[in-house]
This record gives structure tokens, sequence and C-alpha cells, in this order.
């Protein structure tokens, strides 16, 4: 169906329909306005594109475990004085010992350094 084109002028709801259904199917094909006709084209980004989409998912989990980080660092003014800390974990308010909130910490590190390093290997 790639290349399929409909004129305006013979406009059919229901084979508009029948392309449209085409093309949520395959990845990255869409119905195009092309002025006086519709038609089927393949807009498939290219390995620049799909590179910088993948690194601004990546800059925005980086940014996410960051925040983690920053709300660790506060964390430990909020120290109970009974080897717990009040913390808050992906918006909930949690108490952790010093072992859950180590270990916690260290998971976060670990996350970070991965994503650093998908990062260093797009570049």
């Amino acid at each position: 169906m790639l290349g399929t084109k409909m004129l305006k002028s013979e406009f059919d709801q229901d084979k508009y329909i029948e392309l449209a259904k085409w093309c949520n199917s395959h990845e990255y094909k869409t119905i195009e306005d092309k002025g006086d006709y519709y038609e089927i084209v393949d807009c498939t980004p290219s390995e620049d594109e799909l590179k910088a989409n993948k690194k601004g998912r990546l800059l925005q989990q980086l940014t996410e475990v960051n925040a983690k980080i920053q709300e660790l660092d506060v964390a430990s003014l909020c120290d109970n004085g009974d080897d717990t800390t009040n913390v808050i974990i992906d918006g909930e308010f949690k108490t952790l010992t010093a072992d859950e909130l180590d270990e916690y910490h260290t998971n976060t590190m670990i996350e970070r350094a991965n994503i650093l390093q998908k990062i260093k290997g797009l570049n």
C-alpha cells in the first residue's frame, strides 16, 4: 500500500479508513496531504534522528536519576536518630533503615552510571 494515492476530488471515507488502519499497523507509515491528493508515505527517521531521539530519552532519564540522588542528599538531613531516615522515593514518603538507604543509593548510582555509559556510546 506504500505509495497509494487518493485524489481529494474522489475522496472515499471507507478507503481512507482502510489506508489509515494499514498505516497504523506498519511502523513509520503515514497518510500525507499532497495538495490535490493523499498518499501513503514512509516516514522512517534517519539514523541521526533515531540517535538524537534516543539521546534525548537518555538525558531525560539522567535528569530523573539525578533528582533521585539530590533527594537522597536531602534525606541525609532527615535522620530520625534511630537508624532510620525519611526519604521520598518515586513521590512516596518512606522510612528506610541505613542499610536500605545504602542499597537504594548504590542502585541509583549504578543506574546513573549505566545511563551515562549509554549516552557515551551514542557520541
